[in-house]
């Protein structure tokens, strides 16, 4: 999987040089606005590498190399984790730097609500891009955008009585967000294995 995982580093490195810088700019400033904007458009880095994939024609490729299927849909889950939680640390750093401070509970509190929305769009958006292909994938991520912005507006209103009733809650179930995340993962990288290995390319 190692080699899986080098492949699309370099594909990064060499295709999205600008998205990658700006990914760093945003993530260093500690403005609440730009940590929301990273973590989100970060979780579109595995449908991205998908496209460069589908458009090379790298699957049927890979299917002749030394790597199970199973192998090739988990590195784009691990390579995807592995993103949000180096965007994540570069936030963390970034506030330090700008700031002085580290972050207090509230705002780690805050950053890992943010991650743990980017690994469960990541999961929602994999299995149907290895199902329907990279464009069904974009408009999904547009409608699961829409429906997170939605759910925080909603949540946000009512002069804040129900963020309240969710920070409530988070805190007398402090586990509960990134338990469902770990769920909504495994459940995703099952769907997916199942997907791929039916696939016929």
């Amino acid at each position: 999987m190692k080699g899986l995982l080098l492949k699309d580093f370099y594909i990064l490195i060499k295709q999205m040089k600008l998205v990658l810088l700006l990914i760093m700019l945003f993530a260093l400033l500690p403005q609440f606005s730009y940590t929301t904007f990273v973590l989100v458009y970060v979780s579109v880095i595995p449908v991205t590498l998908l496209a460069y994939d589908e458009r090379s024609k790298w699957n049927k490729l890979a299917l002749t190399m030394p790597y199970t299927r199973s192998e090739i849909v988990l590195s784009k889950y691990v390579f995807g984790i592995l993103f949000i939680g180096s965007a994540a640390l570069l936030v963390f750093i970034g506030n330090y730097i700008c700031t002085g401070v580290f972050m207090d509970v509230s705002e780690l509190k805050e950053l890992l609500l943010f991650s743990c929305i980017s690994i469960a769009t990541v999961s929602l958006l994999l299995p149907v891009v290895f199902k329907f292909g990279v464009e069904k994938g974009r408009i999904l991520f547009i409608l699961i955008t829409v429906f997170f912005s939605a759910l925080l507006a909603f949540i946000s209103s009512d002069n804040g009585a129900l963020f309240d009733k969710f920070t409530l809650f988070t805190e007398q179930y402090p586990f509960f967000i990134p338990l469902f995340t770990a769920v909504l993962l495994a459940l995703s990288i099952l769907t997916s294995v199942s997907i791929y290995i039916k696939k016929d390319f």
